[in-house]
């Protein structure tokens, strides 16, 4: 079974690559490693305080079929019924990236994001995707949602696109690196995978080879 992240699908199609083939991650550093745990000590916090209670599948491990053999993964914050289900996420920012979801959107400023939940959305059946945006600096929260069609297109897109990364996945190979991803994106803080610089000269992915017969 080729499995997916749904937190990371929407990101460079060569790191799902190295992910399902099993190359060795690099560990987060310090800085990294608290950012996300403190992450996920608010998230329950979070959505108290908004008054989110009774909430469905939290945290519950969400399957996404794609093909036989692949599939997408995730665990989502919640789904919340109040006459229509909404898909929960809440994401925890600093005041810079705050602003920019505020007032750009989650869609448009951090596609990663929108297509994480969107799997989410689709695989638990929701009506609405909510994000819940908790500002680290200011302590403020913003909620912005997106209605059915354009989130279940964007999760439409994520299983074609898995789709197409499973290909490369079962024949061994490693895609060229995305044209569109920014500079920042491909620093050790935010990519685990620095094996990336070396490709099929990598000493894992000449073992892959060997061992599996590609």
């Amino acid at each position: 079974m080729i499995t997916f992240r749904s937190s990371e699908i929407g990101g460079c199609s060569r790191a799902l690559v190295y992910e399902a083939l099993g190359f060795p991650r690099e560990p987060h550093d310090k800085r990294s490693r608290l950012t996300l745990e403190l992450g996920k000590l608010m998230e329950p916090v979070i959505l108290r305080e908004q008054g989110y209670e009774d909430l469905l599948h939290v945290q519950k491990e969400m399957v996404l079929p794609v093909t036989r053999g692949v599939q997408i993964v995730g665990h989502p914050d919640g789904v919340w019924i109040n006459s229509r289900r909404y898909l929960l996420e809440v994401k925890t920012m600093r005041d810079f990236a705050w602003r920019q979801a505020r007032d750009g959107g989650i869609k448009d400023k951090y596609p990663g994001y929108f297509a994480q939940g969107s799997t989410y959305f689709v695989g638990w059946g929701c009506d609405v995707l909510r994000f819940i945006c908790f500002n680290k600096d200011s302590s403020d929260t913003k909620e912005i949602d997106y209605e059915g069609r354009e989130v279940a297109a964007m999760a439409a897109r994520m299983v074609r696109k898995a789709r197409r990364v499973a290909c490369y996945v079962e024949a061994g190979e490693i895609p060229g690196k995305p044209g569109d991803l920014a500079k920042w994106q491909c620093q050790k803080r935010y990519c685990q995978f620095w094996c990336c610089e070396y490709n099929e000269g990598h000493k894992f992915f000449q073992e892959r080879k060997v061992k599996d017969g590609f």
